[in-house]
C-alpha cells in the first residue's frame, strides 16, 4: 500500500516496477511527446508531465484504497473520497 501511496503522491518517486505494472495494465500511460500534440490540463492530480492515469477513476480508486488501507472498497467509497 505504501508503494501505491508514493505513486499517487508523485509518480516520479514510485518504483519503476510499479510504474511498469500500472502501464502494462493500462492504469497509467506514458505520454512523453504527446504533450506537443495536444494541450493537457496541468492542474489535474492524475496528469503529470510524462505520465497520466488512463482515466481519472483509476487515480481516485487507488487514492481511496490508500486512504482506507484496503483493497476492499466500493464505488460509494470512491465517490465519497472525491
Amino acid at each position: 500500500m505504501k508503494r501505491i501511496e508514493v505513486a499517487i503522491q508523485n509518480i516520479y518517486e514510485a518504483r519503476l516496477s510499479l510504474i511498469r505494472s500500472m502501464m502494462s495494465r493500462n492504469i497509467a500511460i506514458y505520454i512523453g511527446v504527446a504533450t506537443y500534440l495536444s494541450e493537457l490540463p496541468s492542474n489535474e492530480p492524475w496528469i503529470r508531465e510524462d505520465y497520466v492515469y488512463q482515466i481519472p477513476a483509476y487515480y481516485y480508486t487507488l487514492k481511496t484504497m490508500v486512504n482506507r488501507r484496503s483493497i476492499d472498497i466500493t464505488l460509494n467509497n470512491v465517490l465519497s473520497n472525491l
